[in-house]
C-alpha cells in the first residue's frame, strides 16, 4: 500500500491514514499486462518491422487502484515502525518537506497531548464501566 494522505483529527491528534491499495492489472488468463512501448535502438530511434511500423515491447507493468484503507493511530500506539513518507510541505528553496508517519506523530504527540489522551480514555472506562 502506498501512502496517500493524513489527517490530524480530535483534540487528542489521533492520525487518521489514508492508504491506496494498488492491485496489478491481469489479463483474463491472469497474466501481469505491461504498458506497450515503442522499442528504440541505440540512438533512442524507433525500431521498425518489415511493414514500417513501430516495434512494440512491454515497458512497464499496470498497476490499478484497488481503493483505499483507512486507518486511525492514537497518541498511545507504538509507531517505531512507521516508517511511509509524505510530503508535508515545501522549504523555502522550493524542495519538497518528506516526513514519516513516525516523524509527525513525535511532533505532535507531546506529553502532554498523551497525558491529556489517557485521562480522557480513564474518564470514558470510569463512564461506561462504573
Amino acid at each position: 500500500m502506498e501512502l496517500n494522505k493524513i489527517d490530524v483529527v480530535t483534540d487528542h491528534k489521533h492520525l487518521q491514514i489514508r492508504e491506496i491499495i494498488q492491485v496489478p492489472r491481469l489479463d483474463e488468463d491472469g497474466n501481469p499486462v505491461f504498458y506497450q512501448v515503442e522499442k528504440v535502438d541505440k540512438d533512442g530511434s524507433p525500431v521498425l518491422d518489415n511493414k514500417g511500423e513501430p516495434i512494440l515491447i512491454d515497458g512497464e507493468q499496470i498497476i490499478d487502484s484497488g481503493g483505499y484503507h483507512r486507518r486511525v493511530l492514537s497518541p498511545n500506539v507504538d509507531v517505531s515502525k512507521e516508517t511511509q513518507t509524505l510530503q508535508r510541505g515545501i522549504d523555502e528553496d522550493g524542495n519538497p518537506i518528506m516526513k514519516t508517519v513516525k516523524e509527525i506523530a513525535e511532533e505532535l504527540w507531546t506529553d502532554e497531548v498523551k497525558s491529556a489522551y489517557t485521562t480522557f480514555q480513564a474518564e470514558q472506562e470510569a463512564l461506561h464501566n462504573p
